[in-house]
C-alpha cells in the first residue's frame, strides 16, 4: 500500500482500490476484486480515516465500484462491525454515504442490506456516479 498524507489531505492507493480524502468528501474506487490483504488494508484505512476526524467535522464519503466487487459474509461482518463501533461518531458527523455502482446485483445487495440495518446518517445506492456525486452535493454544506 502507497499512503501520502499532506495536512487533512491523504491519498492511499492498494491493489484493486484507492482512497482520496481531500476536504470534506472521502472518495473511494474500487477497480478490481480484492485480496483477503488488500481488503484488510481498505478497513485499516478505512477506520483510520474515520477515527482521525475531529467530533464536529462534517464529511461525506463517496465510494465509486465501476465494476462488480462482491465482498464475502465475512468481510461484510468485520466491516460493519467496524462501523458500528463508529456509530456514534458516524451519526454526529457523517453528513451522506454514497456509493455508485453500475451493477444491478451490487446496488441490490447494499439497497438491501442498508433497508435491513439502517445506518445513522442517509445513505443512497446509484447506477452512476453522476448521481451519487449529486447526493454528495446535496447534503454537503457549500
Amino acid at each position: 500500500m502507497n499512503s501520502v498524507a499532506l495536512g487533512r489531505e491523504h491519498h492511499i492507493v492498494d491493489a484493486g482500490w484507492y482512497m482520496d480524502g481531500i476536504g470534506s468528501v472521502v472518495t473511494v474506487r474500487f477497480l478490481s476484486p480484492l485480496t483477503d490483504a488488500s481488503f484488510d488494508r481498505f478497513l485499516a484505512a478505512l477506520c483510520h480515516s474515520i477515527d482521525e476526524r475531529e467530533g464536529d467535522e462534517r464529511w461525506g464519503m463517496l465510494v465509486d465500484a465501476p465494476r462488480a466487487v462482491l465482498v464475502d459474509s465475512a468481510w461484510r461482518r468485520r466491516l460493519a462491525d467496524a462501523l458500528e463501533a463508529r456509530r456514534d461518531k458516524l451519526a454526529r458527523s457523517l453528513l451522506v454515504f454514497a456509493i455508485a455502482t453500475p451493477s444491478m446485483l451490487v446496488r441490490s445487495l447494499v439497497k438491501l442490506l442498508l433497508w435491513a440495518a439502517p445506518p445513522p446518517y442517509p445513505a443512497i445506492a446509484t447506477g452512476s456516479l453522476e448521481e451519487a456525486c449529486e447526493a454528495i452535493a446535496q447534503r454537503m454544506p457549500e
